[in-house]
């Protein structure tokens, strides 16, 4: 009678490294998949893109210093100049949103009017059937004193001159190409430079 055990031996080892093969393999791609569809935000419904419109806007003034470096890699996310063929803001015929924030004149009503009119948003993004339109308006400019509240600045702005000190409305207009349903998020923003 012959000995079969060093060749059930070398069959239980290929079978086994097989399998291991095999449960790797698997693993790699479900994982490799997983990676993949999370690289772009999906969004439920158009109040999850409409606010998540305001996330963008609050990065981006939280980035202002270098947000054109910041969003660079963002393929879906357009900053816009804004057009002023009228010049009614007083910053030229078309000016971007540092030049909007810093210089413009925040009781300028007619600058308000034109930055809300349907053309002139600062960021638009695009993500599957929703559109996402962002407009930014200077409320205020200055040291704004109290306590608490919405509109106050904390003890660490300081109070000297040479910081700058700056209220800004963000609204973000989401659209649902599908159904046409519009909807419309607003918020604040304290910006200190």
């Amino acid at each position: 009678m012959m000995n079969n055990r060093g060749f059930i031996l070398n069959t239980i080892l290929i079978f086994a490294v097989a399998l291991l093969l095999l449960v790797g393999s698997l693993y790699f791609v479900l994982t490799s998949s997983t990676k993949f569809s999370g690289e772009f935000k999906r969004f439920a419904n158009l109040k999850e893109a409409t606010n998540s419109g305001v996330d963008i806007a609050v990065h981006l003034l939280k980035n202002f210093e270098s947000y054109d470096k910041v969003f660079v890699s963002f393929n879906d996310i357009s900053i816009r100049s804004v057009s002023d063929p009228d010049e009614v803001c007083g910053l030229g015929n078309t000016f971007d949103i540092k030049k909007y924030l810093i210089l413009s004149d925040p009781n300028n009503d007619t600058c308000k009017s034109l930055l809300m009119s349907k053309d002139n948003y600062w960021i638009e993004f695009i993500q599957g059937k929703y559109e996402i339109k962002i407009y930014l308006i200077k409320e205020y400019q200055g040291s704004i004193a109290g306590a608490g509240g919405v509109a106050s600045f904390p003890p660490s702005a300081g109070s000297n001159v040479a910081k700058y000190k700056y209220l800004v409305k963000i609204i973000s207009i989401g659209e649902d190409k599908v159904t046409g349903s519009t909807l419309r998020v607003e918020g604040l923003f304290r910006l200190s430079l």
